[in-house]
């Protein structure tokens, strides 16, 4: 008995001994290599579609790529483990696409350069029987062919070379395809074109011009129906089903899926309107999170996030978010790394990474809270006059005021504030003598470094102005092609202070610290060269140096306007126009009663080379100089398309990338000058022909 439990025991401490031996860890299974099967199509140019299919391509793309030869695709519209959709990118020749992945690659397809005759573009969509158009496209070779219109052969072509035809449409030509057929007997793919007729759907303006897949687009004209009925908007050959205004002089839609960049077109019935080129832009894949380190931190730490789909760059509308709030300093952007630095209001929560309006998967972290002592960085300005705000900016002030937090300026104790946060501090000089002074902080039971300050005595005014009445006047011109049309009644319905003549380099210097953006160098030059911000910020600083309240409250590139305050500001363009016009009715504004002559007002490429001296000239009948040429004026309007129909002190749109400036300068022509003559640009934008003229409430 003994001898078989023994024997037993032995064969279990064998078997088990085999079997830990066999017991090793399951090696992960190598990834395959990818395999196309198919491509659609094989005959491509650059900004073509292609449907590679196959497998093992991988869920999602994250660093894998599409090549063509040793050209790689940066555009790609969706990719599964199955099917890619790439848009070709700048091939020349035929060649061989592949997929790469985990530098794993693909066998290899050939695809063609297409050599077929293509139209991108038939005039602007749409022209009368016998005008002669454009036809643009590629592959036409250079010995005529022939031009079809909607199956009529075109008679008259004056010019045919590889990527032009002048045509004319033919007698009895009607709305439908254009087809090239070129010498070597090759036949392009119809291009759907408008013959023309005064009630025909037509397009005035389309914005915004770039967009991508779901964004409104705005179209402005005339003609679309008052009801949509079986209309709709084509995008480059694809409907659109989403509509949210449909009138007779202007459509919102959003861009269908699948739209790509090229003419899109109203469709009145089967009659279409003229084209108007938009850019549309792809949807990228959504940023994936796979981790942040450290998941504990302090603010104004640094953190690092790992991941893919992040973009090989950041940009204005790419944010790590730390719960709603953005980081605004990236240390490194990469497709699968960034390096953010934490903001200094950031609380515990969850961090996401946003572009546009994709947004990330959530990963949570804690932020630590150490109390440290308060220090001044900068005050903001370092010189004012009493009864100025100033700005003190910092760290560790606390995110609210304390009960015993205080700022001391000189052996004034501050108790009146218009701002407390952890990072600024707002407040008004007190009432003390001229001089320097020390300013420091205490908050967290600590006392900050010390900044000197000087007080200023109050300056005389620097900028003479002239009331304006209200009135009433008709605004804009009658060119229905041009940015100021239509014409409207608008009312001014307060009296209104404008500057007598532009604002002088000598003023701009004595505001803004004595700094001077100008090309031409003369105190008595108006000022140019300047941004439409630092217009606003001298309309702020002015107000400040005369004891009125600041219009404007500026954050960074963004302005808002307290139309209540009494502080100094730029012109609405009503009441810049209703200013220049001086009861004129026609392109300039009067003296004396009547409309004056341009070189008797302004100075234009007419009687001027350069930036004259402000008040050379005579003034309209309000007592306004060189509201006409010299430098034009920046004005506080976004630029758009006028709104139809009578308004009272209209304000311009809200939202826009560019800001209107008005009257035109010594560099044009007087049609470029006149009272309702619109220009725009970037409120960035400082030109050596732009100045600007301010103003403020009665």
């Amino acid at each position: 008995m003994k001898y078989s439990i023994r024997n037993f025991a032995f064969l279990l401490a064998f078997l088990f001994i085999f079997s830990c031996g066999e017991d090793n860890p399951t090696q992960p299974t190598p990834s395959k290599n990818p395999t196309i099967n198919s491509i659609e199509s094989n005959k491509v140019l650059s900004g073509d579609e292609m449907l590679i299919k196959g497998k093992d391509f991988g869920a999602i793309q994250g660093t894998s790529k599409v090549h063509f030869d040793n050209i790689i695709a940066d555009t790609y519209l969706s990719w599964s483990d199955t099917e890619i959709k790439v848009i070709v990118p700048a091939i020349k020749s035929s060649g061989k696409v592949k997929v790469v992945t985990s530098e794993k690659n693909s066998n290899e397809v050939n695809y063609s350069l297409d050599d077929s005759p293509r139209i991108l573009s038939v005039g602007n969509g749409r022209a009368y029987i016998g005008q002669e158009i454009e036809v643009k496209g590629l592959n036409f070779g250079n010995s005529n062919g022939k031009v079809t219109f909607n199956g009529v052969e075109a008679i008259t072509i004056s010019k045919w070379n590889d990527t032009l035809i002048m045509v004319t449409v033919p007698q009895n030509a009607t709305t439908g395809d254009v087809i090239v057929k070129t010498s070597a007997n090759q036949q392009s793919k119809g291009f759907f074109f408008t013959i023309a007729a005064a009630e025909d759907p037509f397009i005035n303006m389309a914005s915004p011009p770039q967009l991508t897949y779901g964004d409104e687009l705005r179209i402005i004209g005339k003609n679309f129906g008052d009801t949509q009925g079986n209309s709709y908007v084509d995008f480059n050959g694809t409907k659109a089903t989403q509509y949210t205004l449909w009138s007779k002089s202007e459509i919102k839609v959003k861009v269908p899926d699948g739209a790509k960049s090229g003419p899109v077109r109203v469709m009145v019935g089967q009659q279409g309107s003229n084209t108007f080129n938009l850019t549309i832009t792809l949807g990228l894949p959504l940023p994936i999170l796979s981790s942040i380190s450290p998941e504990a931190f302090e603010a104004n730490g640094i953190v690092t996030i790992t991941g893919s789909n992040f973009g090989a760059m950041q940009s204005d509308s790419s944010y790590v978010f730390f719960n709603e709030l953005a980081g605004s300093d990236y240390l490194v952007w990469e497709s699968n790394l960034i390096k953010v630095t934490v903001p200094s209001k950031a609380t515990s929560g969850t961090l996401t990474v946003r572009l546009g309006s994709l947004i990330s998967n959530a990963k949570t972290y804690t932020i630590n809270v150490s109390v440290k002592a308060p220090v001044i960085t900068v005050i903001n300005p370092t010189i004012a006059q009493v009864g100025q705000n100033i700005e003190i900016e910092g760290t560790s002030f606390g995110a609210s005021k304390g009960s015993d937090a205080y700022v001391m300026f000189g052996t004034t104790k501050i108790t009146n504030y218009t701002n407390w946060s952890d990072t600024k501090i707002d407040f008004d000089v007190p009432d003390v003598a001229s001089g320097v002074v020390d300013i420091y902080v205490f908050a967290n039971n600590m006392k900050s470094n010390t900044k000197q300050f000087t007080v200023q005595k109050k300056a005389n005014a620097i900028v003479d102005l002239v009331l304006v009445k209200a009135g009433t006047f008709t605004m804009g011109c009658t060119d229905e092609l041009a940015d100021c049309y239509p014409q409207r009644t608008v009312t001014i319905s307060k009296d209104y202070y404008v500057s007598e003549t532009e604002v002088t380099q000598a003023a701009y210097k004595k505001v803004m610290y004595a700094s001077n953006p100008s090309k031409d160098l003369d105190d008595k030059n108006p000022v140019e060269q300047v941004t439409w911000l630092k217009a606003v910020e001298f309309c702020n600083r002015l107000s400040e140096l005369e004891g009125l309240q600041a219009v404007y409250t500026i954050n960074g590139t963004k302005v808002t306007w307290d139309q209540n305050a009494n502080g100094y500001r730029l012109l609405t363009e009503a009441e810049w126009e209703y200013a220049a016009r001086a009861g004129s009715t026609g392109k300039f504004g009067n003296v004396g009663g009547s409309e004056a002559g341009i070189s008797a007002l302004g100075f234009t490429n007419l009687n001027a080379s350069s930036v004259q001296h402000v008040r050379q000239l005579i003034s309209n009948d309000f007592g306004l100089y060189d509201m006409h040429g010299n430098v034009a004026e920046w004005v506080w309007d976004i630029y758009d398309y006028y709104e139809e129909g009578a308004a009272t002190d209209p304000t311009g749109p809200t939202e826009g990338p560019e800001r209107v400036f008005r009257g035109g300068g010594y560099i044009d022509g007087p049609n470029y000058c006149t009272a309702y003559s619109r220009f725009s640009a970037s409120n960035q934008v400082g030109q050596y022909y732009i100045g600007f003229r301010i103003g403020k409430n009665k």
